[in-house]
């Protein structure tokens, strides 16, 4: 593999971040290798190396501008975590209320949410 050939991907199904050759159809080639670890160990001595708290990045294919933060200090860190999980409640139009990981109908049926995204009951 020529490194100038050499793209980083993110798989959709794994979500692994990929080292690979990107075939014409836009497909990953069969050579490749799961570059997930390096990729996360690289990005955060860039941080330390940099003395970086955030990055932020111009709005992506879905209209959202993502951030990506960096601490050492573990209550930050916890605090940063309490902040991104906080409990946010959505009516949507089919009167489905959802909490957290969880829906709750209209008839009080539970679905709980996998990793995946999926709800299963």
């Amino acid at each position: 593999m020529a490194y100038e050939n050499l793209k980083m991907l993110v798989a959709g199904m794994s979500g692994e971040i990929y080292l690979t050759k990107v075939l014409k159809s836009g497909l990953m080639g069969e050579t490749r290798r799961i570059a997930t670890s390096d990729c996360l160990r690289a990005t955060t001595e860039w941080f330390m190396k940099n003395e970086k708290k955030m990055i932020a990045y111009e709005h992506n294919s879905k209209g959202k501008k993502p951030y990506l933060f960096y601490t050492d200090n573990p209550e930050k860190a916890e605090r940063i975590l309490n902040i991104l999980k906080e409990e946010q409640c959505i009516v949507r139009p089919n009167n489905a209320t959802y909490r957290k990981n969880r829906v709750v109908e209209k008839n009080s049926t539970t679905f709980e949410r996998r990793k995946d995204g999926n709800f299963i009951r």
